[in-house]
């Protein structure tokens, strides 16, 4: 049991989860409506409404409504506008035209207040109010299918409302592509440990899950079978006179606005609670735990996936997993820098997701074929610029697998295995391709920058001692190991192998047997030229304060294996292995680097002192640092 319970050291932690509730979540700005609801019937109370509100309460509201049109006042709106929703949200099972008919009630009542964007007072409410009716209308015509159509007509307790759906736009999106559509903070992150980042503006929050089938067919490969799970907005739009209504569904991936009521308004966003709903499609730590021990049974879920619809104008920023791991290790880093509004405006995040327990030279070689096919399809796409300017971002194995996408072989790889051509080797054409794609490679043309966090670019000893050892005993690998159509045997037998390619076969070479310090592979790509095009970042984790920066180490990792000389910068962050992708340190980190990358700096309030560059005076040679 101990053993086992070091090796999880290696994984994440418990995948979310999520669980959709009637009401909103503790502290989501909706919840500060039910401290409305006393005042609300206070004010029925003094109006002498409250009797008929509870045997008519489509009475009382047209009663309300007529004395507010007399004697106006902002507790009788406040009133009249929350309880028209409160009876929408009753009657929306039973009765869901009427329901709809009372969400834009509330909408209407609150709507004129709500572009204010007081930051308090009854203004502020009223705000809430219409938010909260517009992400219940439009879950509620999604769930009834009413948004497939462009046109309807409601009829609530106050006013009748001709409803249009707004098709065109910055940023508008089509409801009707959805299967799912669920108000964010009606959904409740279980096992997770995330922040909930609102944006304060106009419109109801939702997720939306776009089917596969509604995306485009260039797409479908880079997107998961379940589909994509898409942060929108839903506002409702009212004409000065008459009954006209609009609703604008907004992807926030794709605009942080909209025009509504004759002018531009911020749009709220919440960006967690989509990421949970994402990743309990995900794969889990146990998935990423099985990737490691049984790849083959993983092998068919190896993909660059998109979180959301690819944007020629933004820059991809992919994300790649480190051992027994999956892409989930991302969530809390992908959260905060998706809050940031000018990330999400400029970069389109990925994630690599690959079965862990293959040499690193089988998953370089696999994630540089990923890379191309994105690349084409991005061109086709009509991808330019902004493709070119890829940021890749790895943590622990996925550091080494990012930084062999920077580097070009030349011959130097072939030769550690070969000692004649691959063309000459006596094995037919597809499998000698299929050497040439593992040996030889060029630089990634695309990506700009490059950021390693926690990265063992020499090794760990974590991975030559007994935990290792078992480790690698627990792995369990496929004839063919290397994906070349050749099984171990027959590779054995070739002629021109070198002495090191000879023993590695006979090792049968995993990943934890490719990460032990003595590893000549890890070695030879440090030698590797990198694209001179390309700035790349270290950011490690120092577990122990008290440890010098030479002696320090994030419990798996040591600082003489994450270093690297000619870095751009390096970051210490106190954090260990596990928990750094998850570090606020190491994310504000990546947040600067991805501003630098942007010709930008970090807003003054979220830069509360400059970050260091740690440069030690080390010398590091292969293995352990010398010189301390």
């Amino acid at each position: 049991m101990g053993t086992l319970t070091a090796l999880l050291l290696f994984a994440s932690c418990a995948s979310p989860s999520v669980e959709i509730r009637n009401k909103p979540v503790a502290g989501a700005p909706a919840a500060e409506l039910a401290g409305l609801d006393g005042r609300s019937r206070r004010v029925l109370r003094q109006d002498g409404l409250d009797r008929l509100y509870r045997s008519d309460p489509s009475a009382a509201l047209k009663k309300l409504d007529e004395l507010q049109k007399v004697e106006p006042s902002d507790e009788r709106l406040l009133a009249l506008a929350r309880l028209c929703g409160a009876l929408g949200d009753e009657v929306a099972e039973t009765d869901p035209e009427f329901a709809a008919g009372c969400y834009l009630d509330a909408a209407r009542l609150s709507f004129d207040h709500a572009l204010q964007m007081s930051p308090s007072g009854a203004a502020r409410d009223l705000r809430l109010i219409y938010n909260d009716s517009c992400a219940d209308l439009a879950c509620l015509l999604q769930s009834r299918r009413r948004v497939r159509k462009l046109h309807a007509t409601f009829k609530g307790p106050i006013g009748v409302h001709h409803l249009n759906l707004r098709t065109t736009g910055a940023g508008t999106i089509r409801p009707g592509s959805f299967d799912e559509l669920y108000a964010a903070d009606r959904i409740e992150l279980k096992h997770a440990e995330l922040e909930r980042r609102y944006n304060d503006g106009i419109g109801g929050v939702v997720i939306g899950r776009r089917p596969k089938d509604q995306i485009d067919d260039l797409e479908t490969r880079f997107v998961p079978d379940f589909g994509l799970i898409l942060h929108l907005n839903a506002t409702v739009g009212f004409s000065e006179t008459g009954n006209r209504a609009e609703m604008i569904v907004s992807d926030l991936s794709r605009t942080g606005s909209v025009q509504v009521g004759g002018r531009s308004a911020p749009l709220a966003g919440e960006w967690t609670a989509a990421l949970a709903y994402l990743y309990q499609y995900a794969p889990t730590p146990e998935d990423g735990f099985l990737g490691m021990l049984r790849p083959a049974k993983e092998e068919g879920e190896t993909d660059l996936y998109e979180l959301t619809p690819y944007q020629a104008d933004k820059i991809p920023l992919i994300f790649v997993h480190g051992l027994m791991s999956s892409p989930d290790t991302w969530i809390t880093m992908i959260a905060v820098l998706g809050s940031d509004p000018v990330l999400r405006q400029n970069y389109q995040p990925l994630v690599f997701q690959y079965p862990t327990g293959y040499p690193i030279i089988r998953n370089a070689a696999e994630l540089r074929s990923h890379l191309a096919a994105y690349r084409a399809m991005a061109k086709a796409r009509g991808g330019g610029a902004a493709l070119d300017r890829m940021v890749m971002i790895g943590h622990s194995m996925g550091g080494i697998l990012t930084n062999i996408q920077i580097r070009k072989s030349g011959d130097r790889v072939r030769n550690m295995y070969l000692n004649t051509p691959i063309e000459d080797l006596d094995v037919g054409e597809a499998q000698q391709e299929k050497l040439r794609r593992l040996m030889v490679f060029d630089y990634d043309p695309s990506i700009r920058r490059a950021i390693f966090i926690a990265a063992p670019h020499r090794g760990s000893d974590l991975a030559r001692n007994s935990l290792g050892r078992f480790g690698s005993w627990l792995i369990r690998l496929p004839g063919d190991i290397l994906s070349t159509g050749l099984s171990i045997t027959q590779l054995d037998r070739l002629p021109g192998l070198t002495e090191f390619s000879k023993n590695q076969l006979t090792s049968r070479p995993d990943s934890i047997k490719s990460l032990r310090p003595d590893s000549q592979f890890l070695a030879k790509v440090l030698e590797l030229p990198v694209n001179p095009r390309v700035d790349y970042h270290t950011i490690a984790g120092q577990a122990d304060p008290s440890d010098s920066i030479a002696d320090s180490s994030d419990k798996v990792v040591p600082y003489w294996s994450s270093h690297l000389d000619d870095v751009a910068s390096e970051r210490m962050v106190a954090a260990s292995h596990v928990t750094i992708t998850g570090n606020d340190d190491a994310i504000e980190e990546v947040r600067r680097l991805l501003y630098l990358h942007l010709g930008k700096q970090l807003p003054q309030t979220a830069q509360e002192e400059e970050l260091p560059e740690v440069k030690p005076k080390t010398r590091i040679q292969l293995g352990r640092p010398v010189g301390r």
